[in-house]
C-alpha cells in the first residue's frame, strides 16, 4: 500500500476544474470556485497526491468529450486524474454510513474503501 495521499474529486469539483481550464485557455475570468478547483488540481502533482474521480464523473466526461471545445481539456484532465472503483469492503462501509444517516449517493462518495 502506498503512503501517498489520495484525493477523491466529486463531479462538482471536476466540473469547476474543467471549466477553469477551459476559461484559462480562452482567456476568460475565473470564478472563485474555479480558482480553488484549479489550485487543488495544480498542487496535487508537485506534492505527490493522487487524484481520483468516481465512475459517474467519468461518464460525465464521456458526454462532454463529444464536444470539440472540451476534448483537449478532458484529455489533459485525465492525465492527472484516475477513475476509482469500489473495492472489497465497499458494501460494508456503505451500510455503516447508511446507519449514520448518509444518503445512498453520498455514502458511495465518502466510503474510505472506494480507492
Amino acid at each position: 500500500m502506498s503512503d501517498r495521499t489520495r484525493l477523491l474529486l466529486d463531479k462538482v469539483t471536476a466540473r469547476h476544474i474543467l471549466t477553469g481550464l477551459l476559461k484559462l485557455a480562452e482567456g476568460d475570468v475565473l470564478t472563485a470556485e474555479e480558482v480553488v478547483g484549479l489550485g487543488l488540481y495544480e498542487q496535487a502533482g508537485p506534492h505527490g497526491l493522487w487524484q481520483f474521480m468516481v465512475p459517474s464523473t467519468e461518464g460525465m466526461l464521456r458526454c462532454l468529450e463529444e464536444r470539440p471545445r472540451y476534448a483537449a481539456i478532458i484529455q489533459l484532465f485525465r492525465q492527472r486524474v484516475e477513475v476509482a472503483f469500489p473495492t472489497r469492503y465497499f458494501k460494508r462501509w456503505t451500510r455503516r454510513l447508511q446507519a449514520h444517516g448518509f444518503t445512498p449517493r453520498r455514502r458511495e462518495c465518502v466510503s474510505p474503501s472506494y480507492v
